[in-house]
């Protein structure tokens, strides 16, 4: 899912939830501002929200673990 968000926030919430990079180092990386960073993680993280909600069911599992049992088939 994260493949399907435009370039601009794929690399912010990639940079920033998988490489667990800080906000200032990202910004550096990346030759923006700051708050550009801000805007684009919280763009992101709301598309990409919006995107697994309507594609996913999810719960809890037996280890307290958060789960996603697909509604459907993925768009691509």
């Amino acid at each position: 899912m994260i493949d399907t968000l435009p370039e601009t926030y794929r690399l912010a919430v990639i940079l920033s939830d998988l490489e667990g990079l800080k906000n200032k180092e990202i910004a550096a990386i990346l030759d923006i501002s700051l708050d550009v960073v801000k805007v684009r993680l919280h763009r992101g993280r709301a598309q990409l929200k919006k995107e697994l909600l309507q594609y996913c069911h999810f719960y809890w599992d037996e280890r307290n673990e958060l789960t996603c049992d697909p509604k459907g088939p993925l768009k691509k």
